[in-house]
């Protein structure tokens, strides 16, 4: 498969394209083929270095896709559902292989490439409600180690909503609540002009990767 791969820290000229081999799902895993992966500013730490999996690695930690194949454990999902997650690396890729945790399913009336740019603002709407989704792209949190252990959590905010007191994420974008816009949509080789564009702020809205 096509995926993006970096090999040391450096600026957007690192985002090589490669072939690598696809990896296969854990008894807790799923397989995704993926139709779009959010650009974030996470991505750039660990493009520089500043965090990150071990070098050399694919970037990306939030996208959209569906599942081509589920680990034995697997009891949420089944091939051929469209899911979207957040803070699993390796969604600049064709593929990716990531925890069932780690995903939601998405609902009808919600197509890949919306899914795919709003769940990482997600994270911000468990903090402080629908109304801070509507200022567009910002920083997302510094520690993506810290923030994937709430993993779990977040995967009910975004899809259920919490304690039936707070609207789900997939709800604010279906009844208009959530104000959203894509800023642009990139081949998956181009992810380095992506990142380009994200640091000098040239456009406004969620950047998506498409890999196909």
């Amino acid at each position: 498969m096509k995926a993006i791969v970096v090999d040391h820290p450096g600026g957007p000229e690192v985002l090589s394209l490669r072939d690598v081999e696809p990896g296969e799902p854990g008894p807790h895993d799923l397989a995704v083929a993926i139709t779009a992966a959010g650009v974030n500013y996470m991505d750039v730490g660990a493009r520089t270095g500043q965090y990150g999996p071990p070098l050399p690695h694919v970037p990306g930690v939030e996208g959209a896709g569906t599942v081509t194949a589920i680990g034995s454990a697997v009891t949420d999902f089944a091939v051929g559902d469209r899911v979207a997650w957040y803070f699993a690396w390796g969604s600049y890729a064709e593929r990716i292989v990531l925890p069932a945790s780690a995903a939601v399913p998405i609902p009808p009336g919600i197509d890949d490439e919306t899914a795919a740019s709003v769940m990482m603002q997600g994270l911000t709407a468990r903090r402080h409600g629908a109304r801070a989704l509507g200022r567009g792209r910002g920083r997302p949190a510094a520690d993506p180690d810290r923030e994937g252990a709430r993993r779990s959590r977040h995967r009910q905010g975004v899809h259920r909503g919490e304690g039936g007191h707070r609207p789900c994420l997939f709800g604010w974008l279906l009844d208009g609540t959530l104000a959203h816009r894509i800023g642009g949509h990139y081949p998956l080789a181009d992810a380095a002009r992506a990142h380009t564009d994200l640091e000098s702020r040239r456009t406004t809205g969620k950047l998506l990767l498409l890999p196909g």
